[in-house]
């Protein structure tokens, strides 16, 4: 009798993936309210040049749980990719991330989210947005198991008008 073949592992674990997906939301959502973290020289028509933000740093409580399933889905859907780095050097920082205390983490957008049970600790997020929303996206394909429909889109187009995905 031949062995039985081996399914694909799930990526998406009710409780702490869901709580994580949320967290990322919130974090995308608010991210031009976090604190400025880079910046770059702009010309404005009326005030000249002007340092513009282009990285915000959040300041976001995760669990272990949820970052150590953060990490197995991105490994899963881009291994070996820089947002894979990234994320492996939060999750050895965080064990240095401040504890919160109770169920709230009283700090801006924070203080309306009633965090799930367990050891939260707060850690310094400095992602630029793009990244912000690719984790989302990733997220939610592995929620869902669907890509974003604009990104579909938005690679189709190019691929008929003949381009690569980043030819202009």
């Amino acid at each position: 009798m031949p062995a039985p073949a081996k399914q694909k592992a799930n990526l998406w674990f009710s409780g702490p993936c869901d709580d994580l997906l949320i967290k990322v939301a919130i974090w995308d959502q608010a991210y031009w309210h976090g604190e400025v973290h880079s910046t770059r020289k702009w010309l404005d028509p009326l005030k000249g040049v002007v340092d513009k933000p282009t990285r915000m740093a959040h300041y976001i409580p995760f669990r272990e749980v949820e970052l150590d399933h953060l990490i197995r889905i991105v490994e899963a859907m881009k291994p070996g990719s820089d947002l894979l780095r990234e994320i492996v050097e939060v999750r050895k920082v965080w064990k240095y991330g401040k504890p919160v205390i109770g169920f709230r983490y009283m700090r801006n957008y924070w203080s309306n989210v009633q965090l799930p049970g367990g050891l939260h600790r707060v850690i310094i997020m400095a992602f630029y947005p793009e990244h912000v929303k690719d984790i989302l996206a990733l997220l939610t394909e592995a929620k869902t198991g669907q890509k974003s429909a604009k990104l579909e889109a938005a690679v189709e187009a190019a691929k008929q008008a003949g381009k690569e995905l980043f030819e202009q």
